[in-house]
C-alpha cells in the first residue's frame, strides 16, 4: 500500500513539474512575443514622433517666411498711406496679427523642441552674464517700458546655460509686458535652500488673480486681453518644461491683483559644485 501511495505521489509530483516546466515555457514564449510587439510599438512611435518633428520644424520655416513679408510690407504700406486713416487702422491690424501669429508658431516650435534633445552635461552658467545677455536682448522692450533691472552679484551654477537663460528670460518678459506701471521695476534674488539654488523673480506688474493661478502653467493659459498685452500663453508652460527637462522647478511663491508677482526657479547644487564648496571651506579653514 505504502509502495502504490509513493508510486502515485511520484507521477503526481512528475507531473506538477512537467506542467510546470509546460507553463514556464508558454510564459516565456508570451513574454517574448510581447517583448517584439513593444519593439515595434516603439519603433513606430520613434518614427512618427520623427516625422511629426520634421513636420513641424518644416511648417514653422515655410510658416514664418510669409508672415515676415506680410508684417514688413503691411508696415510700408502704412508709411505711405498719409490721408486715410481707416486703412491706416486696417493695416496695423494685419501688422499686430502677422507679429502674434509669428510669435506663437517660434514658441510652439520651442516648445515642441525642447524634449526632443538629451540634456546637456551641467557645466559652469555665471547667472550675471547671463542677465547681462538677457537686458541687451530686452533692451528695446526695457527702454520702451522705462523698466530697471535690479539684482545683486549672482553666483556662477553647474547648469545648462541655454536653458537657464530662456527661463530666466520668459520670466522677465512677462514681468515687463503684463505691467501698467510707468516705472515697471524687475528685482532678481539668490538665496540657497539645503542642496538647492534658489532664483526669485519680483516684479510690480499687475499680478494674478488667486483663482487663477494653479492655471498659469497651463498651455494657451492667457488670463488678459490680447488687445492689451501680447503674448501666446505659451512662456510660463515652455518655462516649466525646461525646468523639468533639467532637473529643476519653477513655481509662483505669491501674487496679488495690482501688486505684483515672485516667481522662483529652483535648481539642484551639482555634485562637482558641492565638491568646489567644500575644497574652497577646507582651504580657508
Amino acid at each position: 500500500a505504502l509502495a502504490a501511495v509513493f508510486f502515485l505521489f511520484t507521477i503526481f509530483l512528475f507531473g506538477m513539474v512537467r506542467q510546470k516546466r509546460k507553463y514556464n515555457q508558454q510564459l516565456q514564449n508570451d513574454v517574448k512575443d510581447r517583448t517584439i510587439e513593444l519593439e515595434k510599438s516603439n519603433s513606430l512611435l520613434s518614427n512618427s514622433n520623427e516625422e511629426l518633428n520634421q513636420l513641424t520644424n518644416i511648417l514653422s520655416h515655410d510658416l514664418k517666411e510669409p508672415i515676415r513679408s506680410i508684417v514688413g510690407f503691411s508696415a510700408l504700406a502704412k508709411k505711405e498711406v498719409t490721408d486715410n486713416e481707416q486703412l491706416k487702422e486696417y493695416l496695423n491690424f494685419i501688422n499686430k496679427g502677422g507679429k502674434q501669429l509669428y510669435q506663437l508658431i517660434e514658441d510652439v516650435t520651442i516648445f515642441q523642441n525642447i524634449g526632443n534633445n538629451a540634456p546637456k552635461a551641467a557645466k559652469p552658467v555665471d547667472m550675471n552674464m547671463v542677465l547681462t545677455t538677457i537686458t541687451r536682448t530686452l533692451s528695446s522692450l526695457i527702454t520702451e517700458k522705462n523698466a530697471t533691472i535690479n539684482a545683486p552679484k549672482l553666483p556662477v551654477i553647474y547648469s545648462d546655460a541655454r536653458s537657464i537663460s530662456l527661463v530666466c528670460k520668459i520670466l522677465i518678459e512677462n514681468g515687463l509686458q503684463y505691467n501698467q506701471c510707468s516705472t515697471p521695476t524687475i528685482t532678481i534674488s539668490y538665496r540657497k535652500e539645503e542642496q538647492q539654488h534658489c532664483f526669485l523673480f519680483q516684479d510690480n506688474g499687475i499680478g494674478i488673480d488667486v483663482e487663477f493661478q494653479a492655471q498659469i502653467f497651463g498651455m494657451f493659459k492667457r488670463l488678459n486681453n490680447r488687445e492689451a498685452y501680447q503674448g501666446t500663453g505659451l512662456g510660463l508652460s515652455i518655462g516649466k518644461k525646461i525646468m523639468s527637462k533639467i532637473n529643476g522647478e519653477i513655481k509662483l511663491i505669491r501674487s496679488e491683483k495690482g501688486q505684483g508677482s515672485i516667481f522662483q526657479i529652483s535648481l539642484p547644487i551639482h555634485v562637482q559644485h558641492k565638491q568646489e564648496l567644500q575644497l574652497s571651506h577646507s582651504i580657508l579653514s
